[in-house]
């Protein structure tokens, strides 16, 4: 409904000079809404920040909690944060950007103190105590590529580490303070570190955890000539011998039967491979290595998804991202699906 003219100005006068209660005007006015809607705002002396006009009370509630308003560009006088007028979005911008670099600041001199704590020989030599040997292999590789290039990328480093992921290590390298999360994005390595600080130790120390996971992956089969247990007794050989600097990790390992891994049947193993040498056979086997890493990183996300799908969630906790990171450095992505389907059967 329209009022007129002078019905206007009697509601007016009665809304804010008065107390009738707002249920008797809208009775007593025949209005279809509440009375607030058909009022006329009630001027102030403010005016307003963004534009100058003057400001209003839309409401007798509005007035009874000094909550102005301007008609002309919607700004709201009674807070920056429930108003968003181009004003009050400027100083909200202005108090962001003054808190981020507040805590800017402060990540900065934290990151200064913990580099300060953590730099001496001493700390340095504690902290690399503490690293398996992946982990040293990672941080070496890491030092290495930083050093060696002007653009270092993880997947260089990954792929000189000969790891799938940085992320699992480093977690534990940061936390050791050996790496350093700069405030402003990225890691660097601690200062006191050098590449030939982190010895990796060449010595056979295959655990029979670890001998029993290389023939798993290698379906207890010599990969020089094929031949099975118990047909013949397996062992692990190094890819890359440990006289040329080879270490017992998981991928620089290779299930083979004693006789190949002596060295005695080299007829045995071109016949098998089509001709090659053992050596050369090696150099194949290490570039079917390198691949299956490649494929294993590209299956990441996939088995991040599966994880996701069979706990019922869309998104995975840190937590459970660590497992996984830590399983696809060693086993296929077929196997962990496997494993992820079955665990909540079992639980259940």
């Amino acid at each position: 409904m329209e009022l007129t003219a002078e019905q206007q100005r009697e509601l007016d006068e009665f809304y804010w000079e008065t107390d009738i209660s707002t249920h008797e005007l809208q009775e007593h006015f025949g209005l279809s809404k509440a009375v607030h809607f058909f009022a006329s705002p009630l001027p102030t002396t403010a005016t307003c920040p963004n534009c100058g006009s003057q400001l209003v009370y839309r409401s007798r509630t509005a007035r009874s909690l000094d909550e102005k308003a301007c008609d002309n560009c919607g700004h709201k006088d009674s807070s920056i944060y429930l108003c968003h007028c181009e004003h009050c979005e400027s100083i909200k911008a202005e108090e962001r950007r003054r808190s981020e670099e507040a805590c800017r600041l402060q990540e900065i001199e934290a990151f200064k103190t913990r580099q300060q704590e953590t730099s001496s020989p001493e700390y340095v030599s504690w902290a690399l105590s503490k690293l398996s040997r992946r982990e040293k292999i990672f941080l070496k590789a890491f030092l290495e590529v930083v050093q060696e290039s002007g653009y270092p990328t993880w997947q260089t480093i990954c792929d000189r580490a000969k790891v799938v992921s940085h992320k699992s290590y480093t977690d534990k390298l940061t936390n050791l303070g050996l790496l350093h999360h700069y405030p402003d994005g990225g890691i660097v390595a601690n200062p006191a570190i050098s590449p030939a600080m982190v010895e990796v130790k060449n010595v056979r120390g295959i655990s029979e955890s670890l001998r029993f996971e290389v023939f798993q992956r290698d379906n207890h089969t010599c990969q020089y000539c094929g031949r099975k247990a118990p047909e013949v007794k397996l062992e692990v050989d190094h890819l890359l011998p440990v006289s040329k600097g080879g270490t017992d990790e998981f991928d620089n390992l290779v299930t083979s039967c004693r006789e190949c891994n002596s060295g005695k049947l080299a007829k045995i193993i071109k016949a098998f491979t089509g001709g090659y040498t053992k050596e050369e056979w090696r150099e194949h086997i290490r570039r079917k290595r390198a691949e299956a890493l490649q494929e294993r990183r590209a299956q990441l996300d996939g088995v991040m998804q599966y994880w996701a799908e069979c706990r019922g969630t869309k998104r995975i906790s840190a937590y459970d991202a660590n497992f996984i990171y830590n399983f696809i450095e060693r086993y296929d992505p077929a196997w962990i699906k496997a494993a992820i389907y079955i665990s909540p059967q079992r639980s259940a």
